[in-house]
């Protein structure tokens, strides 16, 4: 850890919603204190909202959150695909359950005093229209990518570390996020069923290694 980084442990954690509240109720009572000891010059958020329950217009410093998407959003998502629930992780089970609660907070917190920054045209627009944001508290900012570690120009470099790729006479199909329905996981395996039957297609996925992926391909792909 380099060694002008500082980790506060707070009590609580995401892996539930009686965990997630204690989470939220300890940053409430420890963050106005941990920014004044600190003399930070912004509290960095995030949609997760773990200040869900701080008051912005009594903090020292500004909260500034980032926002790739909302709940709401998030939630009209899970429900408009059709496809069985056994691929939702616990998270989104988590938020389909309790989904009137979370989005009447998320309702409350951004009508509050902080500013928003968004990754995406589409996510600073949803901001205003479907969360009502003062258009002057949101900013844009795309998601940075370090051109020197991802680059064409780089190619003989990653040959060199995916060799096997190299030797692959195929069409490369490259997935990489959690195996959940958030992600569109339900979507690569349609797509794999569809060109399964047009030739030979190689299969890269980068995701959860927790997930028993290969028991959730269709059985055609998989020889």
């Amino acid at each position: 850890m380099p060694p002008n980084v500082f980790i506060h442990p707070l009590r609580g954690s995401a892996e539930s919603l009686y965990q997630d509240a204690l989470f939220k109720g300890s940053v409430a009572v420890n963050l106005t204190r941990l920014a004044r000891a600190t003399d930070c010059d912004v509290v960095s958020s995030s949609s997760r909202m773990p200040d869900l329950l701080c008051k912005p217009e009594h903090f020292p410093v500004p909260i500034v959150t980032t926002v790739h998407s909302t709940v709401e959003d998030h939630v009209r998502a899970l429900r408009s695909c059709t496809t069985d629930g056994d691929i939702l992780d616990r998270h989104e089970r988590k938020t389909l359950i309790a989904q009137r609660l979370v989005i009447a907070g998320e309702n409350r917190y951004y009508k509050s005093r902080r500013h928003f920054i968004s990754v995406a045209k589409w996510g600073m627009e949803s901001l205003k229209s479907s969360k009502r944001v003062d258009p002057t508290r949101i900013s844009l900012v795309y998601n940075g990518v370090d051109t020197e570690k991802f680059s064409p120009r780089k190619r003989a470099d990653h040959e060199s570390r995916f060799t096997t790729l190299r030797e692959v006479d195929a069409l490369k199909v490259l997935f990489v996020g959690r195996y959940t329905l958030g992600k569109g996981y339900h979507v690569l395996k349609e797509a794999m069923r569809n060109l399964a039957t047009k030739g030979d297609v190689h299969f890269v996925l980068a995701g959860d290694p927790k997930g028993a992926v290969l028991s959730d391909v269709p059985t055609e792909c998989t020889t």
